[in-house]
């Protein structure tokens, strides 16, 4: 999960008062701290669900990795066929410029 549970209380602090300066003028003093308590349960939980959610989806990210990811090779598809190829031997920086300039030099003719 991801911070504290400090974060939960803070959030809920200014819940709490918040709701309670707010509804001070408008309402009696034990009728506006029930409801700020109330405001301050709600959210307490509001940050719980976010800070869990935050959690996990910083988990799944952290064990998901590019180079886990090989793409299976299907004999009708060609481009599966270079990817797969490419995963396997990477290019060195050369052979990535030569091709670079090459499709440079092809969308210049082709324009």
């Amino acid at each position: 999960m991801a911070g504290s549970i400090v974060f939960n209380l803070s959030f809920s602090l200014f819940g709490f008062f918040l709701y309670f300066l707010l509804s001070f003028n408008e309402k009696s003093a034990n009728r506006a701290a029930i409801e700020s308590l109330i405001a301050f349960i709600a959210f307490f939980v509001v940050s719980y669900i976010i800070r869990w959610m935050a959690g996990y989806a910083l988990a799944v990210k952290a064990t998901e990795s590019p180079a886990e990811h090989k793409v299976e090779s299907h004999a009708e598809d060609p481009a599966n066929e270079v990817i797969q190829n490419l995963q396997d031997h990477p290019a060195s920086i050369e052979d990535t410029e030569k091709v670079t300039e090459y499709v440079k030099h092809l969308l210049k003719e082709g324009s």
